[in-house]
């Protein structure tokens, strides 16, 4: 099998009637699985300061690729705000360490239920900082950051 190609820098925006969405993703070498594993859950669990910004966060695994992302949901207003707030802290760099067992704990229950096992050393992840990323805007785009604007 070849090796996929990844993009990344694509902004998507699309007007709609109700809620709001913005939404970041990133995609994954194998090599940074754990990392992103990691930070899928400590984004959402009571760990992290952003999570109550965070509508979900979710690192999906594919065998030679992965796909991290991260939504906010709700009022346009308020969307913008929560996701510059996120994606600026990001790129900032996050201290994963203290997230390690928390992330353990989360894939040693989902492999009890997997068909197949999840064999992902999370151990060693300590630090994060967001590169680039594709982002979409859905929903009331006149309100929304465009990407540059994170």
């Amino acid at each position: 099998t070849s090796t996929p190609k990844f993009y990344e820098g694509v902004e998507v925006r699309e007007r709609a009637v109700g809620e709001s969405i913005s939404a970041i993703a990133v995609p994954v070498k194998p090599a940074d699985f754990a990392t992103y594993e990691v930070l899928a859950a400590y984004l959402t669990s009571p760990l992290s300061e952003l999570s109550q910004s965070i509508s979900s966060a979710s690192f999906e695994k594919y065998s030679q690729a992965g796909l991290f992302s991260l939504y906010v949901k709700g009022e346009a207003s308020a969307v913008a705000s929560s996701i510059k707030k996120v994606v600026s802290a990001l790129k900032g760099g996050v201290n994963l360490s203290s997230a390690t067992g928390y992330a353990a704990t989360k894939l040693a229950l989902a492999n009890e239920s997997a068909v197949i096992a999840s064999e992902i050393d999370v151990a060693n992840v300590k630090d994060f900082k967001l590169g680039k990323f594709n982002y979409v805007a859905l929903g009331d785009v006149h309100n929304l950051p465009y990407a540059d604007e994170l």
